[in-house]
């Protein structure tokens, strides 16, 4: 219990809270525990850990044997009321201070909080996130929600040094007197957790599910490469169809747009290169180094001089003919007009749903190889 007094401050309300613990030292784990004790200035959220876990302490050895394992993972460092939270101790203690549990629902609590805390152990290790390879943690984790916790405009995939964008913060909760959803996203996280299977193998079916329900979400949880994109951890959410991946911190560096980005790597590069998008052979993705410009990726039928820019603009996607003869591009633009959904702007870019970008692709593609045909008679 050594973070209760890593807490205070050096102030006269803080020596006279010290002066209480040192008053009572005979009995401290009573002290604690009695809920109308009054110690200042910790922290609401650490005084009511704190009590808790003096309590479970007094109940046996049993229990003092476990908090003490989960107060000293090296990753947890004491402050562990995640671990009560999500066994229904710390419910339970709200309603009922003194813990005054029957024997059955002991051992109930008692299998429940060393489950969690042997999951989050497999989970934690040392003094860091374990990684379990292509990021698995993260992106099982947003199968549940959006764990993801903001600095300034990013949102960040966190970090192991304690920060406000820390997994030690999501663990703590989002405030001190309710700790919101996020923390109830590990919960759900460790609940699949099935140890005899395996972690990994738990996360892989997890990732697979895929119940993000978000589009953002569910993209970065089918491919690790979006996550791996993000060097420094950190992306920014603007809207849910306006989500950018950044190489560092600002978008004054290389970034990216996650929905285009993502376009590019499943959908087109691939077709690309099995010649499933044909006369068009080769792709490229335009990363942006400022916030005027908007990442895109090209692709180009060098031969027939035909090229593409296309980008996502929000509500759908954008196409832009980059070169080719007129006479080609007349017929695709005309072509996809009649098209349900698709539109043609007064600068001629065509704008089309964002589901439809790869049959828009195949359409030119078609058209592009008809007239070169024709030419070629």
């Amino acid at each position: 219990m050594v973070s209760l007094f890593n807490k205070f401050m050096v102030n006269n309300a803080g020596l006279g809270s010290v002066a209480k613990l040192v008053d009572q030292s005979g009995d401290i784990l009573a002290f604690i525990a009695d809920d109308s004790a009054y110690i200042t200035p910790f922290n609401r959220q650490q005084i009511r850990e704190e009590r808790i876990k003096a309590q479970l302490i007094q109940k046996d050895d049993a229990w003092g044997n476990a908090v003490l394992a989960a107060e000293q993972h090296p990753y947890f460092k004491s402050q562990i009321e995640f671990l009560l939270d999500f066994s229904g101790i710390l419910e339970d203690w709200k309603k009922e201070p003194d813990l005054g549990w029957d024997e059955r629902t002991d051992e109930e609590y008692f299998r429940s909080f060393q489950s969690y805390r042997e999951k989050a152990s497999q989970l934690f290790v040392g003094s860091k996130l374990k990684a379990w390879g292509e990021f698995r943690t993260e992106r099982a984790l947003l199968t549940f929600g959006n764990y993801l916790l903001k600095k300034g405009q990013n949102s960040s995939f966190l970090e192991d040094a304690d920060g406000p964008i820390s997994w030690k913060r999501l663990l703590r909760g989002e405030q001190l007197e309710d700790s919101g959803p996020k923390r109830g996203f590990v919960k759900a996280l460790l609940d699949t957790i099935d140890l005899e299977k395996g972690v990994a193998e738990s996360l892989d079916d997890a990732i697979a599910t895929n119940k993000a329900g978000v589009a953002w979400r569910q993209m970065l949880v089918n491919d690790p490469r979006l996550i791996k994109y993000c060097t420094k951890r950190r992306i920014r959410v603007v809207e849910d169809w306006n989500v950018y991946l950044l190489s560092r911190e600002r978008r004054s560096t290389d970034h990216a747009d996650l929905f285009s980005y993502n376009c590019f790597l499943n959908e087109v590069e691939p077709r690309i290169k099995n010649g499933g998008l044909a006369p068009f052979t080769s792709a490229n993705y335009n990363h942006a180094k400022s916030d005027a410009y908007e990442s895109s990726f090209s692709i180009a039928a060098t031969k027939q001089g035909v090229g593409l820019q296309i980008w996502n603009f929000g509500s759908g996607f954008c196409i832009r003919f980059r070169s080719g003869n007129q006479e080609c591009i007349d017929k695709c633009k005309s072509h996809l007009s009649t098209v349900d959904k698709f539109t043609v702007d007064g600068n001629g870019n065509v704008k089309l749903p964002a589901n439809q970008v790869v049959a828009a692709i195949q359409a030119i593609a078609s058209i592009v190889d008809g007239v070169t045909a024709e030419e070629q008679k």
